[in-house]
């Protein structure tokens, strides 16, 4: 089974899913206007993950700067800094 990711902005206007640690979809919201749940069981038959076992997590506040600059998220969660709880 993949391992899935949602990383959110320090604000909360922007997230990204990262799957097995690439990039996949990222927006305001992810489900932008669909129902989330069954949004996300829908990318989870696509990409191979488990609703149930998807992580969330914020990024740093240094890296919500450059995720202003750059207006979105790196492509490999390893450049991303995020908060593991």
């Amino acid at each position: 089974m993949s391992k899935a990711i949602i990383l959110s902005s320090c604000s909360d206007y922007w997230e990204g899913l990262f799957v097995d640690g690439k990039l996949v979809m990222e927006g305001h919201t992810l489900n932008q206007g669909y129902k989330r749940i069954p949004f996300l069981k829908k990318l989870g038959e696509e990409y191979g993950f488990s609703v149930n076992d998807i992580e969330e997590y914020s990024v740093t506040e240094e890296y919500d700067e450059l995720l202003n600059d750059r207006g979105g998220f790196h492509s490999n969660i390893e450049e991303v800094q995020y908060e593991h709880e």
